[in-house]
């Protein structure tokens, strides 16, 4: 204690001998004088709605900074002989008060700079930063009125470190946060002593060590502005009580409503798993330590607090950092299940953070530059697991997070349940950013990656996310001239979606509600039977601009449209399109006549863009088909006995070497069997989807 505080201590005379004796120390010092707190313990009533925009900061942020800073940095974890200690040397060296009060005297922290620290933890992407205002030790980092066991009357530093801090994240748009020990080994009222301890404890008053806490309270939160968190700490010894918990959560959001208090306030925490149990426990979010949940936690306010090595407070010998890998994948897990992430610093007693801690902060940021989006405001993933990573969410997108690159390069997502719009990867900026190939089933969408990852650690694939529920497969496929979107509808129906063009191809209305299906730019249709021709799913989808094609055998039986014979080339909505001939050879009726005769049915070629689609129709494997140039996907019929035979469909497959085959119009004929004709063709991918 200073010597100009001695007449503070006399109403405290059994500690007065210890203060003759060690004029220099604190153990003997009584607080400052307590003024009453106030009855301002309203109840908080708050809706539902009240709650979320209270929390709305907090949830966005998903990334903060946890300062472990005190008196124990001066030892720095080393202490007669062992260094294994930090932020608990004194109960862990079981050190009497008076001489643990001595570090005071050496902390000095002249190298700290606030603006420093803020802008490290802005740079890494962190929203906010939690500082130790009382560790368990008892002395606080701020100027009190209610203690000399402080950053101004017991050490040379005399600064207000809070003081500057805040005015710090103030200025540069972070939130400043309170770390504050509800436990305290220092305070002569607080119970229980440590087992080893020697100090009288005969008329110590726990009541009053409570009126001492909120008076401490007061201050933390009027003195220094707007304040985001109070996360307390250090509720599981026996004097504290739930009851006790829920009052002081009360009288903290009286004396500022808006702030968010952690579920260390009371008794309702679950060890360090952290996370609050059922029933009347106050706390806004659970706090697991050192720990990540197995799974997502829907409707849970989580946040994990974690070391970057073995410490929370400074241990000079503490080698044994978390790699830069290990913490943005830890980040990014943490955020896919819908919690936040407190990652901790010890600083030195000179001031400074730890240059291995710097390092890693600044690998963070860096990567945080490019995929901030796919963390901050994201929510949990909707997937339970992903073999290759973890998957971020915000509304109209999916964030997946590859860690673990697939060696053929293609990224199955499964379940997906909406259809996709479009796919790209977050680290392509955007004026070489280009869209990937997607093809979208029920079961699972698969996206193509390029052949190396953009960042080893994660990279990051962005899916645009249609509100509309997945009713068709689907495929994106990359052109020159923008994505193009296959739907497929099923047996011979399709649609095509090219920028601002919709296509269908043989619209039948038994196949979908045609009703509720985008408008037509163009209707292909490939011939006249029942099954292809369907005049009331045509008039559903045809606006006054609609460009109707067909056979002349189909214009028979529906007017108005645009009749295109074998080998005809037409530009139609900017399309090139180029009539194919669509007919049998083998396969015929019981009279010998061919179930699509030359000349009556047309396949179509369509360039979109760099790509050339081509869409059979009803056919055989015809010379005309074989003698194809240049088609990038093709859609061939394997529906018997009136098209081909997969070993036809694989013989012109052969031929003119589409990169992609669909199988389609297949009925009860197995695709599976072309795909397996083909399994040494390495230049065609087949594409099975639900065309029956």
């Amino acid at each position: 204690m200073l010597i100009n505080n001695l007449n503070k201590c006399i109403l405290y005379s059994f500690l007065l001998t210890s203060l003759i004796a060690t004029p220099a120390v604190f153990s003997a010092t009584p607080e400052k004088e307590n003024k009453p707190a106030g009855n301002r313990q309203t109840r908080q009533v708050e809706t539902k709605e009240q709650l979320d925009q209270r929390m709305g900061w907090w949830r966005e942020a998903r990334f903060g900074m946890f300062i472990h800073w005190g008196l124990y940095a001066v030892p720095a974890g080393e202490w007669k002989g062992r260094a294994d200690h930090a932020e608990w040397i004194m109960h862990t060296a079981k050190i009497p008060v008076e001489e643990y009060e001595l570090f005071a005297r050496e902390f000095n922290p002249v190298k700290f700079d606030a603006r420093k620290w803020v802008s490290l933890a802005k740079e890494a992407g962190m929203k906010y930063i939690v500082i130790t205002s009382k560790h368990h030790d008892g002395f606080c980092l701020f100027n009190s009125e209610f203690t000399d066991y402080d950053i101004m009357d017991a050490t040379p530093f005399k600064h207000d470190i809070l003081k500057e801090l805040s005015d710090e994240c103030h200025k540069q748009g972070l939130k400043i946060c309170w770390y504050h020990s509800i436990m305290d080994w220092h305070h002569p009222d607080y119970l229980p002593r440590r087992q080893w301890e020697k100090r009288p404890f005969e008329d110590a008053d726990f009541k009053r060590y409570i009126s001492h806490m909120k008076n401490q309270l007061r201050e933390l939160a009027t003195n220094y502005g707007k304040i985001g968190v109070l996360w307390f700490d250090g509720e599981w010894e026996s004097t504290w009580t739930s009851e006790l918990g829920q009052d002081l959560y009360r009288y903290v959001r009286s004396l500022q409503p808006d702030i968010i208090i952690n579920n260390r306030v009371g008794k309702g925490r679950e060890g360090m798993a952290g996370l609050t149990k059922k029933g009347n426990y106050a706390g806004d979010f659970g706090t697991p330590e050192q720990e990540i949940p197995s799974t997502g936690l829907p409707e849970v306010d989580w946040e994990t607090c974690m070391t970057m090595n073995d410490h929370w407070g400074y241990n000079k010998h503490d080698q044994n950092w978390k790699s830069k890998e290990d913490l943005i994948r830890k980040l990014v897990d943490i955020a896919s299940k819908g919690g936040n992430f407190l990652l901790n610093i010890g600083p030195t007693a000179e001031g400074l953070f730890p240059q291995l801690s710097i390092e890693r902060l600044k690998a963070i940021g860096e990567w945080m530059k490019v995929n901030q989006e796919s963390i901050h405001g994201t929510t949990a993933s909707p997937f339970k697991k992903l073999s290759w990573g973890r998957c971020t969410q915000r509304p109209g997108k999916l964030y997946l997070h590859v860690f673990n690159r697939p060696a053929d390069g293609r990224l199955k997502v499964p379940g997906l349940q909406y259809e996709i719009d479009g796919a790209y990867l977050l680290a392509e900026k955007n004026k070489k950013r280009r869209n990937r190939a997607v093809s979208q089933k029920e079961e699972e969408a698969v996206i193509d990656l390029p052949l190396r990852p953009l960042d080893a650690i994660d990279t990051v694939v962005v899916l645009n996310i249609s509100h509309e529920k997945l009713k068709f497969e689907q495929d994106i496929i990359n052109t020159s001239a923008g994505d193009l979107k296959v739907r497929f509808i099923g047996h011979g129906t399709l649609m095509f979606a090219f920028k601002d063009k919709v296509i269908h191809v043989d619209p039948v209305s038994g196949l979908a509600d045609y009703t509720e299906m985008p408008k037509a730019d163009i209707i292909l249709i490939t011939h006249e039977h029942g099954d292809h021709l369907d005049p009331k799913a045509i008039k559903a989808i045809q606006k006054e601009q609609t460009k109707l094609v067909m056979t002349r055998a189909c214009a028979e039986k529906i007017d108005g449209g645009i009749i295109m014979n074998n080998t005809d080339v037409r530009t139609i909505e900017g399309l090139k399109i180029e009539a194919v001939p669509a007919y049998n050879i083998v396969h015929k009726r019981s009279n010998g006549q061919p179930y699509h005769p030359k000349g009556r049915g047309n396949g179509y070629v369509i360039t979109f863009g760099d790509k050339r689609v081509y869409i059979a129709g009803d056919t055989e494997n015809t010379p005309e088909m074989k003698e194809l140039k240049r088609i990038n996907i093709a859609f061939l019929p394997m529906n018997l006995p009136y098209t081909m035979t997969p070993q036809m469909a694989a013989d012109a497959a052969k031929a003119f070497k589409p990169k992609i085959l669909c199988p389609y119009h297949y009925g009860q004929t197995d695709p599976n069997i072309l795909a397996d004709l083909l399994k040494d063709s390495k230049e065609i991918e087949v594409r099975i989807r639900k065309m029956r």
